[in-house]
This record gives structure tokens, C-alpha cells and sequence, in this order.
């Protein structure tokens, strides 16, 4: 394999993490742990760091490729919080289809005050 291939592997990788993690917490809430965890880390830190770890395999890649100052919202931070603002009101909308044919509802988070 090459550096391109190795790069996007680790991505790959990270995003899987991040996957698994994101379903613990969903599955046993924001500040559980792993119980054979000595530093007993909650769910939503894990989250956290694996998103990190997304966001820096996706840097290493983007590097690699020297694509950075080619991709405008990767250069353009205004840019970005509008692609973000946007992609949060349309997972909104998914949210508020999903309350309506009753598929989800709205309910506090574990550790939310």
C-alpha cells in the first residue's frame, strides 16, 4: 500500500472508532464506562476523543493529498460554519420527521441539566 492508501486506512479506522464509541454511549449513556477501564473515561470523552482522531487521520489525508488550499471549505472557516449551519438544520428537519411519524421522541440526556 501506499501513503495515500495508508492514510485513508487510518481514517477509515478512526471513523470506525468513533462508530463504536458513539453506539456505547447511546447504548449506556453519556457517563457510563467501561468498567474494566482503570481510568474510567465516560462514554461522551471517549466520543470526544475519537472525534479528534477523525479530524487528524482526515488532516493527515488532506496533507498527503496537498488538496487544502484547493478545497475552499477547507481553507475558509466561514465556509465551513455555513456548510455546518446547514447541515445541521437539515438533520433538524430529519429530527422533527422522526417525531412526527413517531419513530423518536424527545426525552432528556443522561448527565444533560
Amino acid at each position: 500500500m501506499n501513503r495515500v492508501q495508508f492514510f485513508i486506512n487510518k481514517l477509515v479506522q478512526e471513523c470506525s472508532e468513533l462508530t463504536k464509541d458513539s453506539t456505547k454511549l447511546s447504548m449506556f449513556g453519556v457517563n457510563s464506562y467501561d468498567p474494566n477501564d482503570p481510568l474510567k473515561k465516560p462514554n461522551v470523552q471517549l466520543v470526544v476523543e475519537e472525534y479528534l482522531d477523525v479530524l487528524a487521520s482526515f488532516e493527515l489525508l488532506i496533507e498527503e493529498l496537498g488538496v487544502k488550499d484547493a478545497i475552499e471549505l477547507l481553507s475558509n472557516p466561514e465556509a465551513q460554519r455555513q456548510y455546518i449551519n446547514f447541515k445541521k438544520l437539515k438533520t433538524m428537519k430529519y429530527l422533527e420527521l422522526c417525531k412526527e411519524i413517531g419513530s423518536t421522541f424527545d426525552n432528556p440526556v443522561e448527565g444533560n441539566s
